[in-house]
């Protein structure tokens, strides 16, 4: 499974930005993420140079699964698993925003479902690219562009109060194994919307 270039990464970052800062002038939507995304040039195959009319079609149908709530299928069978990605990105992106508003939330832990392809890719991803505040865990403002082989992980929130330094000489930090539990973490979300 092919990653993506260090110039895709970038277009990427960019492209996240532009549609965190949509959604801080029109709400937390993963279709407005979508749009802003599409349009700085964020939807990419990865490893490939992405043409103008595949990131169209990518987008198009990125945008009736949001809008329709169900996975459209495009005639282009090889463009799915693209398709896919980037609805979850969306998705992500948007419950990221939201999660991010409120002062408590300090970071998102990228949580890797049983069912990943390419777990060790994936964690061999994350061991290389280890943010201040642990492997896995990632400042709200900073989320990673993550590879393919991390395409059925998914983000959560980690309060403030979850984290703890590791040594009085680290500047690591660790998740409070006392929090580890996914039920809080979405009861203290849930909380926090409603």
């Amino acid at each position: 499974m092919e990653d993506y270039t260090p110039e895709q990464r970038d277009i990427m970052h960019r492209a996240w930005a532009q549609g965190w800062k949509e959604m801080s002038r029109r709400g937390a939507d993963s279709i407005v993420f979508a749009r802003a995304f599409a349009r700085a040039g964020g939807m990419q195959m990865p490893g490939k140079t992405t043409s103008i009319d595949t990131r169209n079609h990518i987008a198009t149908h990125v945008y009736r699964s949001l809008m329709d709530g169900r996975t459209s299928h495009s005639e282009k069978a090889q463009l799915q698993p693209h398709i896919h990605r980037e609805v979850n990105r969306a998705m992500e992106a948007a419950f990221m925003f939201t999660g991010a508003q409120h002062p408590d939330v300090t970071a998102f832990r990228l949580v890797m479902a049983d069912n990943i392809e390419n777990r060790k890719a994936c964690e061999e991803f994350l061991s290389c690219h280890p943010s201040a505040l642990g492997i896995g865990i990632f400042p709200k403002t900073e989320p990673p562009v993550l590879p393919p082989c991390c395409d059925r992980a998914y983000w959560e929130v980690v309060f403030a109060d979850e984290l703890k330094p590791a040594a009085k000489n680290e500047t690591a930090w660790i998740t409070d194994s006392c929090y580890n539990g996914w039920l809080s973490r979405f009861m203290k979300l849930l909380r926090l919307i409603f």
